[in-house]
């Protein structure tokens, strides 16, 4: 064996060195202070990249959650909209109704049996409409309000009067309704104040005595003679005597106390009255005119519904009677 040159020696121990050093570099690598960064020692909770890293995820289930309510309110919407639209279907078809009941009610009423019932009063076969009987009856009412007709007895001027010179001259312009084979009236002669006139409708099957204003409403029709009570009284349980005294020859006793003709009627979309206008001869220092906002109720609820003023609705009838 060759002895060793001192540069050879040197070298050796020059690699000694450095693979002593490399050796020692390599174990500190290994050692548990040096942690190297991988997945699992990520942080995942709400905090720093586990946020990043979930958040799409959260935004997407809240998208879709959006979505499910926003389709679930478009349906309710859908079902509101519908209800909505049928409920509006329905209201228009009872306007419609209402409409075409009010057009019946002005047509020819074809009923020969004047009967009243409780409630109600049988209509008179006329041969004409309510709106053209309301229209002569309006004219007629023009014609005497331009006269200024001062409210005197003597002259057939009073409330009973006002009425007889109605009805004579709603004939004399309906030729059709004038006394004769098939209609027949209450005179002067006959009936000259209102108990009588009540009386005469009364004996001839033609008068409603009225119980009930709301349930009797419907009877109110222009050309309908109205019947009303004393003033600030109340009066239940009503029969012909109690409205006329006729036992006692028709004597102020009797409850009715004024007279009047219906000339228009105003109805509401179900086809009831709700107010309606009559002519007759007011009171002492009054000229015969006529008078409207007969309601239902009038502003003082203390008065009574249908009522004139504060006198109550007692009876009705047709103005025109069929003949027996």
């Amino acid at each position: 064996m060759k002895s060793l040159t001192p540069s050879t020696i040197i070298m050796l121990v020059a690699s000694s060195l450095i693979f002593f050093f490399i050796g020692r570099f390599t174990a500190d690598s290994s050692s548990s202070d040096f942690v190297a960064p991988s997945i699992e020692n990520v942080d995942m909770t709400s905090k720093g990249p586990a946020t990043k890293i979930n958040e799409p995820l959260a935004v997407n289930v809240d998208a879709d959650k959006k979505v499910g309510e926003d389709n679930a309110v478009e349906v309710g919407n859908t079902y509101a909209g519908a209800e909505v639209a049928a409920a509006e279907k329905a209201e228009a078809d009872r306007v419609e109704a209402a409409k075409k009941r009010r057009v019946e009610n002005t047509s020819s009423i074809d009923i020969r049996n004047t009967l009243v019932t409780s409630s109600s009063l049988a209509r008179v076969k006329m041969g004409i409409s309510d709106k053209k009987i309301a229209e002569v009856l309006s004219s007629v009412a023009q014609s005497m309000e331009d006269q200024k007709l001062a409210y005197v007895s003597s002259k057939m001027q009073d409330c009973s009067g006002i009425f007889h010179q109605l009805k004579d001259s709603l004939q004399s312009r309906l030729p059709s309704l004038a006394a004769g084979s098939q209609y027949q009236y209450p005179t002067p002669q006959v009936a000259r104040s209102s108990r009588q006139i009540a009386d005469w409708y009364h004996k001839n099957n033609n008068l409603l005595i009225v119980q009930d204003p709301l349930a009797s409403r419907n009877s109110i029709r222009p050309g309908a003679v109205m019947f009303y009570g004393k003033s600030n009284r109340t009066f239940k349980d009503i029969d012909i005597e109690m409205l006329t005294d006729s036992d006692n020859n028709f004597t102020s006793n009797g409850a009715i106390q004024h007279i009047a003709v219906v000339t228009a009627v105003s109805l509401d979309v179900d086809g009831n009255v709700v107010d309606y206008t009559i002519m007759h001869g007011r009171r002492p220092g009054k000229i015969a005119q006529r008078s409207g906002s007969k309601k239902v109720q009038s502003r003082n609820k203390t008065l009574p519904a249908f009522g004139h003023w504060s006198q109550q609705w007692v009876g009705i009838a047709n103005i025109a009677t069929l003949k027996k």
